[in-house]
């Protein structure tokens, strides 16, 4: 727990302990390839691109899998909701989003389907596909996207 000015803060990852420190993150980039129209006004559009990093869950014990996305104007990022804990398959999330002028929104949810692949990721996998759709996209209500994306492992400084 942090305090800041008399404010509690207790961060979500602090609940469960990663088996990895630093965690295993897969970082690259996404583009979509569908979006209905309650994603255009954001400027989510088939063709648009962004990066994404994936947190897979390596490990029973660990926290559940991630995946944030970016863009030039707001970041997203998913956590699994129901079992399974690793991000595969159709699921909830439950999921936050940032602007870029730092507005943290509210907690929503929403339901994505998942192929990753290799659908058994390890801390030695060098290349991860992910395609699939998100409902609820950055918090956009009715906003359904269909994405495919590219990622490899994230060479972890001592720094981060």
């Amino acid at each position: 727990m942090v305090v800041v000015g008399g404010l509690s803060i207790q961060p979500a990852h602090s609940q469960q302990a990663p088996a990895f420190v630093p965690p295993h993150v897969w970082e690259g980039g996404f583009v979509i390839k569908t979006a209905n129209a309650a994603c255009a006004d954001e400027g989510f559009i088939a063709g648009a691109k962004g990066t994404i990093a994936f947190r897979p869950q390596l490990e029973d014990g660990e926290s559940p899998s991630a995946m944030s996305f970016f863009t030039t104007r707001s970041s997203f990022i998913a956590t699994t909701n129901n079992p399974p804990s690793q991000m595969h398959g159709q699921s909830a999330y439950i999921g936050y989003t940032t602007s870029r002028r730092v507005l943290h929104g509210t907690a929503f949810a929403g339901n994505y389907t998942l192929t990753i692949t290799p659908a058994k990721i390890t801390s030695t996998t060098r290349f991860v596909t992910v395609r699939g759709n998100f409902t609820n996209f950055f918090s956009l209500t009715g906003c359904k996207v269909t994405f495919d994306a590219a990622l490899f492992p994230h060479v972890a400084s001592p720094a981060n």
